[in-house]
């Protein structure tokens, strides 16, 4: 196995993205069904990607932080490109339902997604993880 591929399944990836995709299916479902305008309510958008991100976040720390910080490897890049894969799924698949009966595209998927986004990063490396000296 790669490098990659131990990453993945080691923080749990998989059953994250099925959870992740099936819950913002589920909701797109929901909205398709009972609501009668094409465009869902910024709520909705908010509350579907707030769910997405909520699923994906526990996947970017390891189970064992002090592991991960004796590790040989350098992290932080592997956490930027790590948290920006689980922001381009977010995206990408509230984006794909621009093409259908309801649609999740607008300005409140986008500053929601990134505001997210930025909080879970800022919980990875903020002040409470780095201590009191820095």
């Amino acid at each position: 196995m790669t490098w990659t591929l131990l990453h993945l399944r080691s923080r749990r990836v998989p059953l994250a993205l099925v959870v992740a995709l099936g819950s913002g299916a589920a909701v797109w479902t929901l909205w398709l069904v009972f609501s009668d305008e094409r465009n869902a309510s910024p709520l909705v958008v908010v509350m579907t990607v707030t769910l997405m991100v909520a699923v994906l976040a526990p996947t970017l720390a390891g189970p064992d932080e002090s592991l991960d910080r004796t590790a040989s490897m350098r992290w932080p890049r592997r956490r930027a490109r790590h948290l920006l894969a689980g922001l381009a799924v977010v995206l990408l698949a509230l984006l794909a339902t621009r093409h259908t009966g309801a649609r999740f595209g607008s300005a409140a998927l986008v500053t929601a997604t990134l505001t997210l986004g930025g909080l879970v990063a800022y919980s990875l490396v903020g002040p409470a993880r780095r201590g009191p000296l820095g």
